[in-house]
């Protein structure tokens, strides 16, 4: 399904501003980074990430929560992609101490536990995942708005058609009918009547179904 511009929108604030977090803490982190570092946290662990987000948005939300109503599986899904997620980045980083774990502080170099490193990942891999609920549903709300607005402007327009249907006849019987008068009369208004008659026929079959109709227009049609 095509992204409405409101969701794109969404979507283009989360991920500026988790790019601004990102560098934010590049530019006032004192400690000096290996490139596997950059590699691992910011390449792999960034696609790890944003694999979250996504199979949640498009996967787990849409088909196990909108389309089948299993909430118990859904959450099920949600804990076993949240614990995989954390212990895959766990893994590569005690596979990588001193690029991942080691830190530095108040000028003495420490070192997290697995234990550590892992419940970091999880916090931070379940504000991914949380994050991606969040826009979801903000999203499918915007756009279940934007098709109410679409069916209450139909409504409208149905409306004003059956309504333009049943006054139409109306004045043109009316219009015949005072024509008609003005002919047995043999009055010097019958023309005027009868050019009077062809510009409200030609409103109606030309102009009146357009989307947009001067006001003047309308004025001149109805006097």
């Amino acid at each position: 399904m095509k992204k409405s511009k409101g969701t794109l929108i969404l979507h283009g604030i989360f991920w500026a501003f988790i790019i601004l977090i990102i560098a934010l803490d590049v530019f006032f982190d004192s400690q000096v980074k290996s490139v596997k570092h950059f590699l691992l946290s910011l390449v792999l662990f960034g696609i790890i990430n944003i694999s979250l987000f996504y199979i949640n948005y498009l996967i787990l939300i849409p088909q196990l929560i909108k389309k089948r109503k299993k909430y118990f599986l859904y959450m099920l899904a949600f804990v076993l992609l949240l614990g995989a997620a954390a212990l895959i980045k766990t893994v590569v980083a005690v596979l990588n101490p001193k690029d991942m774990m080691d830190y530095i502080m108040e000028g003495k170099p420490k070192t997290l536990q697995a234990d550590q490193y892992f419940f970091a990942q999880l916090f931070l891999c379940g504000f991914f995942l949380v994050s991606s609920c969040l826009i979801k549903f903000a999203a499918d709300w915007f756009s279940n708005e934007r098709i109410q607005r679409n069916l209450e402007s139909e409504r409208r327009e149905m409306e004003l058609q059956f309504l333009k249907s049943q006054l139409n006849p109306h004045f043109l019987f009316n219009s015949l009918n005072n024509i008609y008068s003005l002919a047995y009369q043999k009055s010097d208004k019958t023309a005027d009547a009868i050019m009077k008659l062809s510009e409200i026929m030609r409103y109606m079959i030309y102009e009146s179904n357009t989307p947009t109709v001067a006001l003047s227009k309308e004025v001149d049609y109805l006097t």
